[in-house]
């Protein structure tokens, strides 16, 4: 419901009237001669929530195996919809929550940059594996904006591991997938800058500073993080 909504629905509007745009086609039970009708958008995102907090209670603390569900990937989900609709102390309180039982970073200057694609599948900040469908709006291989490829400084490792370039056309690789397909699921990496952003719109500076930081500690060369940190 969450990835159809992010492309059929408009934007949630943080403090507006989402009662007025149009969200999904909510079918809540089995029987198939209901005829739906699309829900507001205020509707889809309480079903998305009531979903998931029931499912908070259900689920193990971590995945059992290969990043199935857990009440990990649950918060970090909540997290991710509180933090679109500007409740900043829930979102903080989810990600803090998530980043309690599942909290590993993958240090880039470890990575290797020689593979196409830099990322295994089932990495350690990988929470719940999610593979997006194969299709047209969903393909790595689209050029790449050079402005956006412009704005990572050289000393941000995230530059050399998520793209590629070739004769000035710049790609995607960098996928949490292994592969051209895009990542759908909850990585630890999100979560941090969720729980940071929340920590700055909450007045928590000092503690927004840190979570960002040991976030940049994993991501920037030596050089760019002395520099960053001052």
């Amino acid at each position: 419901m969450y990835h159809l909504a992010q492309i059929f629905c408009k934007p949630y509007i943080v403090n507006g009237s989402n009662e007025s745009l149009l969200g999904l086609p909510l079918r809540l039970n089995t029987n198939l001669e209901v005829k739906l009708t699309r829900s507001s958008l205020s509707e889809t995102y309480g079903q998305i929530l009531k979903d998931l907090l029931e499912a908070e209670e259900l689920l193990p603390d971590t995945s059992i195996s290969d990043r199935f569900p857990s009440k990990a990937a649950n918060e970090g989900l909540l997290a991710r919809i509180f933090l679109i609709q500007g409740n900043y102390d829930q979102a903080y309180e989810y990600s803090t929550k998530a980043l309690q039982k599942e909290a590993k970073l993958m240090d880039y200057k470890e990575s290797d940059y020689t593979l196409s694609y830099p990322f295994s599948r089932y990495s350690k900040e990988v929470i719940f594996q999610n593979t997006m469908s194969t299709c047209e709006i969903f393909n790595s291989l689209y050029e790449i904006d050079s402005n956006l490829y412009l704005s990572y400084k050289n000393g941000d490792l995230r530059k050399q591991l998520y793209f590629s370039t070739n004769n000035s056309r710049i790609t995607f690789r960098g996928s949490y997938d292994g592969t051209a397909t895009f990542s759908g699921g909850i990585a630890t990496d999100e979560l941090y800058l969720i729980k940071a952003e929340t920590e700055a719109r909450l007045g928590k500076t000092m503690e927004a500073r840190e979570t960002l930081l040991y976030l940049l500690t994993n991501r920037f060369s030596s050089s760019e993080l002395a520099e960053a940190s001052l």
